[in-house]
């Protein structure tokens, strides 16, 4: 980024941004040698000269807008400065700070100069990273102390609230991709600009030049509303009546509500008490507190902090998460009444709930008690624009708050099903027949300010990808809101990446078989952005192999927490199968021991599994009900594979079943099971345990991060996995059947969803690692499918059984069936001896049809077997060839070569 620029092109700019009619501005100046700005100017506009005036002042000066008009604004001389943050009106610009000494920790030793470079060669990075997030900031200066960033708004924000909740959308992100720990003050209304080209004479003896280092002339409006987050079931912790409370509250009296009486002595130094800590089991004075200031520090504990912060931890709470908790201990024991607050219509809320409110038509005098606290927080809808609803904020006995999507059409009849939910999550209600009819009512007449869009799973929305714990991506302005169920319990995510790689990750570098899972893992968010279909891997092996463990080590990329952590079992029904398959939309679906599943229902599921869709039904009213849709990829496990398992009842495996759910044998034949190197020392067995435990302790944070990158650079992630697939392709050789290739295509995802895990840092190994093992596992399945074609192979391998089994017995010697006249019931055919000593089949037409094929279509069979050269073709060119059959007479019958055993 160029620091050579047009100043005169940013002063028009910076003075038609922030002035408008109907305000003022403050201009406000520090002595030189302070940093306190006690004196200002009000003006109705500023222009590029009288701005240039201000900057060559000798002192600190700032820009502060906009104000309303009052009388205590005295215009065009200066004055004693006067705003306060309850005067700005309106701003239309967002402001991010940051000192250069948190970022530098050597910072205070450095001479001026060097100070002076250090932020600089940071600014060089940063700028960077600008370039690369394509942020809209519209300028950034340099004042000395850090840099500060300004965002430039179209709409202006007319209250401080809005200000600080645009500030607090914008603020993650902006610290994510820039990397830097800004300041949270900054989301004051009455932050001012440090006012560029300007100099910062807080240090008399060093002036510095406030250095303007970028400017863009750009609006962040909507920027800033798409990283609008997921509707929180924690209310705004903004608390406006804390002076108020301090005037009422003593340390004295919070020490005797917690029934403190252990220190033995206490001095008043006048401005002061020193006494022993609250916070520990001692009688040395180590606790001092400022009576006037009402601010404490325990050196014991080397923690401080006001007396709210102390109720907190007397309280065992936490001061952020528990705010509205140690709010309520406070007024408890500053002996404050609850005041009502005033919702629309008839209704009020207060801590002790929703009351109807008094009036001399009902001749109340206290108002009508409806339920326990229950606030409508917002309209709720599906993306289709139905299902309408509302958010509800709900705390139960315990304090405790919960956020619950309620449907509209619970209001409907008497509301029991409503009630019903409420009791269950923890509401208390007013069970009289008029306060039934006024809970129904309150909700029906709310009209919170937010309208929502509620989904029912995780996976992608839009262009975004919605988690339980986060939102990646979002290309939409509206909220989103998941709605709870107990499948998302198995999405959070437990300890540290880096303790994910150290307990896990590494342990999967030289061991295909888990690697290939975790890729399996990974490539199932890339199947929509790839559109690609569907997919499954099948691990199968001997008892103890390893197989169990490759689902658990795959799971904790996603997640876990429950008694068998992320994995789940092929134990259900088809139905039950739909229902899993749609919540794991977009994400991994492990399913262990194949054995547990009828063969009949394993044949359909594999089908259903890979091709996103569940069994279309009806509605009540005869109308078809929309049918459950998703994307994902699945791994499973079991002692045999498919084909075997089918087998076993009589049922015949199918070519696309065995493109869906790939089988790959585990056992790698060292005496290890699947793994082929072992780590620290440890054996397989214990090796496995490591895993298990691991896997219970240490999951979820991979794909967030995986995600997380993914989402920053979506094009050109994109680009990548394109160039890593066609890589993968292009190391695979004799590879020309359509069917292998297909299944190509899922190996090449697996590999590209292994390079992005490891070029964002998720999966501590190499490019080549992954490589490697992808081609292990594809030369495994390739093995167990041994032909070019499944399908081919199944229609051979079904007629030599078939020959095999009845050639003897169905299939009499022709010399011998024209002397004897065998049996014709039993016989499906002769044999003949040809020319070179081998015998032919003579196959008649209807059993060839209904017996040789083995369900295949007819046509199928006989081209196959023509390319093969086994079927022999009549002089007229036909597949079946004139016969004249003992006891039957003249037909036509199928020549079989006796190279079928062969081909």
């Amino acid at each position: 980024m160029s620091q050579n620029i047009e100043e005169e092109v940013f002063l028009i700019d910076f003075c038609n941004t922030i002035s408008t009619e109907g305000f003022l501005l403050e201009v406000s100046f520090a002595a030189s040698g302070g940093s306190k700005f006690t004196t200002a100017e009000y003006l109705e506009k500023i222009s590029p000269e009288r701005y240039l005036e201000f900057s060559r002042r000798c002192e600190n000066v700032s820009i502060l807008g906009l104000l309303e008009k009052k009388k205590k604004f005295v215009l065009g001389r200066r004055i004693k400065r006067s705003a306060i943050n309850i005067d700005v009106s309106a701003r239309n610009f967002l402001v991010f700070d940051f000192d250069a000494k948190d970022l530098i920790g050597y910072y205070k030793e450095l001479s001026n100069e060097e100070k002076y470079n250090a932020v600089m060669n940071l600014w060089k990075e940063i700028g960077l990273k600008i370039s690369e997030h394509q942020l809209p900031i519209w300028f950034v200066n340099f004042s000395g102390n850090g840099l500060h960033f300004y965002f430039k708004l179209k709409n202006w924000v007319k209250n401080s609230a809005s200000y600080s909740d645009n500030y607090r959308k914008l603020l993650e992100n902006l610290s994510a991709h820039l990397d830097l720990p800004f300041d949270k003050a900054c989301s004051n209304a009455a932050r001012a600009i440090r006012l560029p080209l300007s100099t910062n004479y807080k240090d008399e003896n060093h002036p510095i030049k406030t250095q303007l280092l970028y400017y863009k002339d750009c609006y962040s409006d909507d920027y800033v509303q798409s990283f609008s987050k997921q509707i929180s079931a924690q209310p705004s912790k903004v608390f406006n009546g804390k002076k108020q409370l301090f005037r009422k509250l003593n340390l004295e009296k919070i020490l005797n509500h917690f029934k403190y009486n252990k220190f033995d002595s206490i001095k008043d130094t006048g401005d002061s008490l020193i006494l022993s800590s609250p916070l520990r089991n001692d009688k040395i004075p180590s606790f001092s507190y400022s009576k006037n200031k009402k601010l404490f520090f325990d050196f014991a504990e080397g923690e401080g902090g006001d007396l709210l912060t102390l109720i907190a931890k007397l309280a065992d709470l936490d001061i952020k998460e528990d705010f509205k908790a140690v709010v309520q201990y406070a007024k408890k024991i500053a002996g404050i009444v609850e005041e009502f607050k005033e919702t629309s219509g008839s209704y009020q809320i207060k801590e002790s709930g929703v009351w109807l409110r008094a009036s001399e038509k009902d001749d109340l005098k206290e108002g009508y008690w409806i339920c326990s606290p229950l606030e409508i927080s917002a309209y709720s809808r599906d993306m289709k624009n139905e299902s309408w609803g509302r958010i509800l904020l709900i705390r139960d006995r315990d304090g405790k708050e919960k956020c619950w999507p309620m449907p509209m059409e619970m209001l409907a009849g008497d509301g029991i099903e409503l009630r019903k939910k409420l009791l269950n999550l923890g509401v208390q209600l007013n069970q009289n027949r008029v306060a039934k009819g006024h809970l129904l009512n309150y909700i029906t007449c709310s009209k919170p300010s937010k309208f929502v869009r509620t989904v029912s799973r995780v996976g992608y929305v839009g262009k975004s990808f919605i988690l339980p714990e986060k939102m990646f991506g979002r290309d939409t302005n509206e909220e989103i809101f998941l709605t709870p169920s107990n499948i998302h319990e198995k999405f959070f995510s437990r300890g540290t990446l880096d303790e994910w790689k150290e307990n896990i990750g590494r342990y999967a570098e030289g061991n295909s078989i888990l690697t290939t899972a975790l890729c399996a893992s990974f490539s199932a968010s890339l199947l929509y952005p790839c559109s690609e279909e569907n997919f499954g891997l099948h691990f199968f092996g001997p008892s103890s192999s390893g197989k169990s463990i490759t689902l658990d080590v795959a799971g904790s990329v996603w997640g876990g927490g429950k008694i068998n952590g992320y994995k789940t079992r092929w134990r259900s029904t088809v139905n039950g199968l739909e229902s899993l398959a749609y919540q794991h939309n977009d994400t991994l679906l492990t399913l262990d021991e194949l054995a547990e599943i009828a063969p009949k229902s394993a044949a359909f599921s594999a089908y259903m599994l890979a091709n996103g869709c569940g069994k279309q039904r009806s509605q009540g009213d005869g109308d078809s009900r929309e049918a459950k849709e998703w994307r994902l990829v699945f791994l499973s496990s079991g002692e045999i594979d498919l084909a075997t398992h089918l087998e076993a009842e009589g049922e015949k495996i199918r070519a696309g079943q065995e493109l869906r759910m790939l089988g790959i044998e585990v056992d790698q034949g060292q005496d290890m099971g699947s793994f082929e190197k072992l780590h620290n020392g440890l054996s397989a067995a214990l090796m496995a345990d490591h895993l298990k435990f691991s896997c219970h302790s240490y999951f979820g944070t991979p794909i967030i991060c995986f995600l997380d990158n993914l989402f920053k650079n979506f094009h050109v992630n994109q680009e990548k996995i394109y160039e890593y697939r066609k890589g993968f392709r292009d190391s695979v050789k004799n590879c020309q059947s359509a069917q292998k290739h297909r299944a190509l295509s899922r190996f090449s995802i697996l590999y590209a969803a292994g390079c992005l895990a490891c070029d964002f840092g998720v999966l501590p190994f190499s490019h080549n690692d992954v490589l490697i093992s992808i081609l292990k596992s594809w030369e495994n399945w390739s093995k167990n499918i041994c032909k070019d074609s499944i399908e081919e192979e199944k229609i051979l391998s079904h007629i030599r059984l078939y020959l095999q089994t009845y050639g003897i017995n169905r299939f009499p010697d022709i010399e011998d069936a024209r002397k004897i006249n065998p049996n014709l019931q039993l016989c499906n055919g002769f044999r003949k001896k040809s020319e070179s000593n081998e015998y032919e089949w003579l196959v008649l037409n209807e059993v060839f049809r209904r017996e040789f094929c083995g369900g295949f279509p007819l046509k199928q069979v006989v081209n196959l077997l023509k390319k093969k050269g086994i079927l022999k073709i009549s002089s007229d060119g036909k597949s079946t060839i004139p016969f004249r059959c003992p006891g039957v007479g003249r037909v036509r019958c199928y020549l079989l070569s006796g190279n079928i055993f062969s081909s």
